[in-house]
């Protein structure tokens, strides 16, 4: 019986299903042992670590929250320090916009009409955006002089300045003004609008009186009288009784120092963005002066703001007294400091621009309170923990044991359906692979077993699909091909419908021109157009680039030349021409294309020619004795700096002179030969120097005498002919336009 055994041969699906009954069984054991040792590791781990994770729990708790509470304020200080600091800046560098415009208008006072501004004494109702001028005391009292009055007059032209400054500090308090060395003062209101907040001209009553003061004694001027730039002031009490601060800086006549202008914002404003980044039921924020003093503070009630009259660097406490010192000196930290028995985390961080520093408190006891809550929680919950993991334990081997014994139940069921999954894969490749060998290559192997036998069924459906891909790929690529060719030669009618082929041939002139693309479309063009009767226009231009980008650029530029040429106010203004182009095509010019340009102007009557050059190649201008380059000087192109200039020039045509235009594609046509020695490929360009000999021989007979009748056509069309025989069998590698022009006259 036992050599029977030993000699009974199992199938595949024998040998799967015994392989899969052994493992399952084994790894079923051996979860059950390595479950059981693991409970009981656990528990007396859990055991031991509890008591001490208790004790640590409180410690690390305690110092992430004070890492993360100093992080937090030391991070929101300098962000709410930043932020001010930014919202002052921007009222300084408004103020200094002031001065520089009130000091051009002192300066140059004979730009100016004199203008008058409504005096306070003749308003009943003050109204807000409507600017008003007032006198001190003590210019009122010595009278004012005509030379004062007229320098009033003046000085009056900054209220439409004033009135446009406004317009950036709707919905706040804020007063902007100017105030003269000589006693008076304007000044422009905005008060916040109740009913309409974006209002900024708000015709709302604000007073029936207003006192007269002297601007030179408030507080503002006598801080900026000391200097140069912005400065700012500590909150302080205005003629209206509210309190404000202002940034003012001086302005200058022709004499030196003339005055202050500046811009007053209610301390409530500032106030409110010191009380925006307030953390914690316990925590306030201050601002601290250049002189160590508070002011301002979102817990009025506290110690600190008692002490803002005071220097705190000067304070009996030292640690106070170290960090007021520190404030003042421009450095940012975070501080344990004791304030009324208590102890308190002080963030603070400077803003540079006032001088000032932001400083965030909060008690150190706030911060620690939640970190003994979560000590207590976790303590609790530990002891929970225990019991919770004996229970889920005892009823997990319980599970286990009855979900064993159905698994031996249902196992030979499973099994067997599961070597079958297995097995029968295998067969239907043998079939689907014998199928797609006899030549059906719309078989498809529908295995989904996720093992290398799917792997093996996708890469034979694979092979089948890429061999009828590529059979129909090559019939898409030739259809596709056949889009492409018939797009671009439609886009190269369209270039082409672009340039003006009407050429004329008049009493007066005769011009003629031609367009070859190096590729499908180009970047050349040439234009021509009369202004008026007596007035030709020309121009050629060469696009950096080539193919359609080029081509795109070109119909813009083309555009934009002749529209500004129409437009041209006077009839010799070609520089303005080529000026107000280069802007706009500098303009969203995101691939960076530049283009080359010469314009010129043709005056029928006179022969004058006004020419203005944007980096382009210089024209020739021949006549009965030579041909030579014309002088267009150094210039550059357009579309790379809209602030470049562009000068004209001009010269006088005789009658018969001609003047020929072209682009680099003529000259750097290139002739490649071997190279004398062997040692590769030798370049030769057509050339500047071949250009001028060919014109100078086409016009002129061989007897040196002037040929009557030029034929323009012929001329470029043998030109044309000179450059492709120069080439030989190099491919055109740029596009070739010329533009000859034949000066007759009236």
């Amino acid at each position: 019986m036992l050599n029977k055994l030993k000699n009974l041969k199992l199938n595949i699906r024998q040998h799967v299903l015994l392989l899969i009954f052994s493992c399952c069984l084994f790894t079923f054991l051996v979860i059950i042992a390595v479950a059981f040792y693991t409970f009981l590791n656990i528990q007396e781990a859990v055991r031991d670590e509890s008591s001490i994770l208790e004790n640590k729990l409180s410690d690390s708790l305690g110092n992430f929250s004070e890492t993360s509470i100093k992080e937090r304020l030391e991070e929101n200080a300098e962000l709410r320090a930043l932020y001010i600091d930014r919202e002052l800046t921007i009222i300084g560098e408004d103020v200094d916009f002031l001065a520089d415009v009130m000091s051009n208008i002192m300066k140059s006072p004979e730009q100016y009409n004199p203008h008058k501004v409504t005096e306070l004494q003749e308003l009943e109702d003050i109204y807000a955006g409507k600017p008003y001028l007032m006198y001190s005391p003590a210019l009122l009292e010595q009278g004012i002089s005509a030379e004062i009055e007229h320098e009033i007059s003046i000085f009056s032209n900054i209220d439409d300045t004033l009135v446009g400054l406004i317009r950036r500090y709707q919905g706040y308090q804020t007063s902007i003004y100017a105030g003269s060395r000589n006693g008076y003062f304007i000044c422009v209101d905005v008060i916040p609008s109740i009913g309409d907040p974006r209002s900024v001209y708000l015709m709302e009553e604000k007073s029936k009186t207003f006192p007269t003061f002297d601007p030179r004694e408030r507080p503002w001027y006598k801080l900026a009288e000391k200097s140069t730039r912005p400065v700012y002031t500590d909150p302080y009490k205005s003629t209206d009784g509210t309190m404000e601060i202002s940034c003012s800086m001086p302005y200058y006549d022709n004499n030196g120092f003339a005055g202050v202008v500046g811009i007053a914002c209610s301390s409530a404003e500032i106030y409110r963005q010191v009380a925006d980044g307030v953390i914690g039921e316990t925590g306030f924020n201050i601002v601290m002066n250049s002189e160590g003093k508070i002011i301002f503070s979102t817990d009025m009630e506290y110690i600190l703001s008692e002490l803002g009259r005071n220097d705190l660097r000067q304070f009996y406490d030292s640690d106070i007294a170290e960090a007021a010192r520190r404030m003042v000196a421009g450095e940012k930290d975070v501080l344990l400091i004791l304030l009324d028995n208590k102890e308190y985390y002080l963030a603070f961080a400077p803003m540079k621009e006032v001088g000032w520093s932001f400083g965030m408190l909060l008690e150190k006891d706030e911060v620690m309170a939640q970190a003994r809550k979560i000590s207590k929680e976790t303590s609790y919950e530990m002891e929970s923990f225990e019991e919770i993991i004996k229970k889920d334990f005892v009823d997990a081997a319980i599970k286990a044991v009855l979900f064993m014994l159905l698994l031996i139940a249902v196992f030979f069921s499973v099994s067997r359906a599961a070597t079958k999954r297995i097995t029968q894969p295998i067969s239907e490749l043998s079939d689907g692979v014998r199928e797609i060998a006899s030549g059906n290559l719309d078989k498809k192997l529908n295995i989904k077993t996720g093992d290398e036998i799917e792997h093996l069924a996708t890469c034979f459906n694979a092979m089948t699909d890429e061999l009828k891909i590529y059979m129909a790929n090559l019939a898409k690529e030739t259809a596709e091909h056949e889009r492409i060719s018939t797009e671009l030669n439609v886009a190269a009618n369209i270039q082409q419908s672009m340039l003006p082929h009407d050429f004329p041939n008049r009493e007066d002139f005769k011009l003629f021109a031609i367009m070859n693309a190096a590729k499908e479309v180009g970047g050349d063009f040439y234009d021509f157009y009369m202004l008026d009767e007596n007035h030709l226009v020309i121009t050629i231009a060469d696009v950096s680039g080539k193919g359609v980008p080029a081509a795109l650029f070109m119909a813009i530029s083309k555009v934009i030349l002749h529209n500004f040429a129409l437009s041209m106010k006077t009839p010799d203004d070609l520089a303005s021409v080529m000026t107000l182009a280069n802007q706009q095509l500098c303009h969203d010019n995101d691939e960076m294309l530049f283009v080359t340009v010469f314009m010129g102007m043709l005056d029928l009557k006179t022969g004058e020619f006004i020419y203005v050059n944007g980096g382009h190649n210089a024209p020739l201008i021949c006549n009965e004795n030579h041909c030579d380059f014309l002088d267009v000087g150094k210039s550059c192109m357009l579309g790379i700096d809209e602030d470049v200039p562009f000068t004209q020039k001009k010269i006088t045509l005789s009658k018969g002179d001609m003047i020929f235009l072209y682009t680099d594609g003529v000259t750097e046509a290139i002739f490649q030969s071997m190279h004398p020695d062997g040692r590769g490929d030798k370049l030769e360009l057509f050339g500047e120097e071949r250009l001028r000999n060919f014109l100078f021989i086409s016009i002129h007979a061989p007897d040196g005498a002037r040929q009557p009748a030029l034929n323009l056509e012929t001329l470029l069309e043998n030109l044309q002919k000179e450059i492709k025989n120069h080439a030989g069998d190099v491919e055109q590698s740029d596009d070739i336009t010329m533009l000859a022009l034949v000066y007759r006259g009236k």
